[in-house]
């Protein structure tokens, strides 16, 4: 099962090993957006050449147009939910790539990936 892990889940790894990612990156489960890898790009990732060059080679998710996600949006009436773009798009592209599953300690969007039954539980 893939699992598109949120930039919060990074960030957090970042600082303290977290096993579970550990084991996901082990077994190939992670899969990443290209969103995801410019948020961290904006931050100080440790080793921040190899970093950013590992999350590069990760697999990534099914990516969902900016359109698609805008009329996700509408079609779901969504806004208002205290999420931005960027967070939206993590979401349609998760639920547009099979079997996928979207890791993120955000609550709001947490709480979307619940209600669409994707949500990542350790």
């Amino acid at each position: 099962m893939p699992v598109l892990v949120d930039t919060s889940i990074w960030t957090d790894h970042f600082k303290k090993t977290d096993k579970c990612l550990a084991n996901l990156l082990v077994s190939d489960q992670v899969v990443v957006h290209s969103m995801i890898i410019a948020e961290i790009t904006c931050g100080t990732p440790p080793d921040r050449k190899n970093t950013l060059f590992f999350l590069k080679s990760l697999s990534g998710c099914k990516e969902a147009l900016l359109s698609e996600t805008l009329n996700f949006i509408e079609a779901n009436k969504l806004y208002g939910a205290g999420c931005g773009v960027v967070d939206f798009s993590l979401l349609t592209s998760a639920l547009i790539t099979p079997d996928t599953r979207l890791w993120t300690r955000d609550k709001n969007l947490r709480n979307l990936a619940e209600k669409f039954n994707i949500e990542f539980k350790k």
